[in-house]
């Protein structure tokens, strides 16, 4: 198998995704980059929620014994918001749904580490949609500090699993060189903390942007958040619901929460970063 240069993962965000979610993203870019450069990254889309479907489905089956209205939307709002309660619920322990969304993330890491030509150094490119983005923040924060508080980085497993330097520092992204965040909602997570400070990556080329639509009220900027996060984020506005989409996404619902990753100014700035990395 021909080893790549560089690695992209993708997050998904709340709700009750499929775990095909990532297709149109992963279409588009090959689209757009054609096969000769797809060909080198180590692609690999992380499904955090797995372990948290089964209870979700379960009450909303026994929630359904009612005649409720807007059951659609009632459905992605009870998915959605379980997901984001179930992880902060608890932090602490293997069984928490905090620490196996962390070990979702880590399995997908090794496998593009096992795909990297240079994985020690190769860069790394995640995409994170809504939630997405909180669930990759918390892991880089118990990756890269000290001490390491919750989570996954707690418990000497990682010792256990006698990573090699590159898959280590893969696992750490200390690498990372792009983070994407659309539809952000970090600042629902962390407005309550007096003190707001963003995650400090070991890549000193490191750059995130975060696309938000102003109508969409799940994603939010992050630069205001603090001065911290305003030297870290480049917020970027962009309208998801331009095109055939506009009458339909007038108004806000969670389908245009969902079309980031459909949107050319998001496509076309994550295409320019990984061309330029390929070629140059």
């Amino acid at each position: 198998m021909k080893r790549k240069k560089l690695g992209l993962v993708t997050l998904h965000g709340m709700g009750n995704p499929e775990e095909t979610y990532f297709v149109g993203l992963r279409d588009a870019l090959l689209e757009r980059l054609g096969p000769h450069l797809w060909d080198e990254i180590a692609f690999e889309p992380i499904y955090f929620s797995r372990h948290m479907q089964d209870s979700e489905e379960a009450v909303w089956t026994r929630m359904l014994e009612h005649k409720l209205h807007y059951a659609s939307v009632r459905q992605w709002l009870l998915y959605g918001f379980s997901d984001a309660t179930s992880l902060e619920y608890s932090k602490v322990g293997e069984t928490s749904a905090y620490t196996q969304a962390q070990r979702r993330i880590l399995e997908s890491l090794l496998k593009v580490a096992k795909a990297l030509e240079k994985p020690a150094t190769a860069p790394i490119f995640v995409v994170a949609q809504s939630l997405g983005g909180q669930v990759l923040s918390s892991y880089l924060w118990d990756a890269m500090s000290a001490p390491k508080p919750f989570g996954l980085w707690t418990t000497p497993g990682l010792e256990r699993e006698n990573l090699s330097s590159g898959e280590l520092s893969v696992a750490r992204l200390e690498r990372l060189e792009r983070l994407y965040t659309t539809g952000c909602n970090i600042p629902v997570f962390v407005s309550g903390l007096s003190n707001i400070q963003p995650i400090t990556p070991k890549n000193p080329g490191f750059q995130w942007f975060n696309f938000f639509d102003t109508g969409d009220v799940l994603g939010w900027p992050l630069a205001p958040l603090s001065s911290a996060y305003s030297h870290m984020v480049t917020d970027v506005e962009v309208n998801v619901s331009s095109g055939f989409l506009s009458n339909l996404l007038h108004a806000w619902n969670p389908l245009s929460h969902s079309q980031y990753w459909r949107t050319d100014a998001v496509l076309e700035r994550i295409e320019g970063d990984l061309r330029r990395a390929l070629e140059g």
